[in-house]
């Protein structure tokens, strides 16, 4: 086919050739630019308040969660829900469950105060929350305590774990 052209249409697709690859190439290499800003986007450098009370009783109804499964001393459920990285670090399994999280004499429950929020990767969101460990029945407040929480909203899972207050405190400042 190429040899039926004269010498000036073989120049001119050469022409174009090169113009197309020369666009394709230019379209290539923004996309790449493009998507790595983008995904940028996702991710936060430091958390902030949350003032959404949507996101702040998904997060309690996580954290209740927990507590549902601690009281009713189903520590294999608690053990699921916990941070994957938290139980490797603190080799957590399910006969040394117990000394992390002690039976309890009376229901436990949580009443959540400040929370912050830091994006993590695209619809990755970590929650970090001050409360009180109350107990049920009476109210009494047993101790402060700090949670993260991370959502998952594209796999629809969530993971728990208890944090220090040095921590919170370095992150949160509310």
């Amino acid at each position: 086919m190429m040899e039926s052209l004269t010498p000036e249409e073989k120049k001119t697709l050469i022409v174009w050739a090169i113009v197309g690859i020369i666009i394709f190439l230019f379209i290539l290499g923004y996309s790449f630019i493009y998507l790595d800003s983008k995904e940028k986007l996702y991710v936060d450098e430091e958390y902030k308040i949350v003032k959404n009370y949507d996101r702040y009783y998904t997060v309690m109804g996580t954290i209740n969660k927990f507590y549902a499964f601690y009281n009713a001393k189903s520590y294999e459920s608690v053990l699921h829900i916990l941070n994957s990285n938290y139980v490797k670090e603190n080799s957590i399994t399910l006969d040394n469950i117990r000394e992390f999280f002690p039976e309890v004499k009376e229901f436990m429950s949580y009443n959540g105060k400040i929370m912050c929020s830091k994006n993590l990767d695209k619809g990755i969101t970590s929650y970090i929350i001050e409360g009180n460990e109350t107990k049920m029945n009476t109210g009494e407040i047993v101790e402060k305590k700090y949670y993260n929480v991370i959502l998952d909203g594209n796999e629809f899972v969530f993971s728990i774990e208890p944090i220090d207050e040095e921590f919170y405190g370095g992150n949160c400042n509310g």
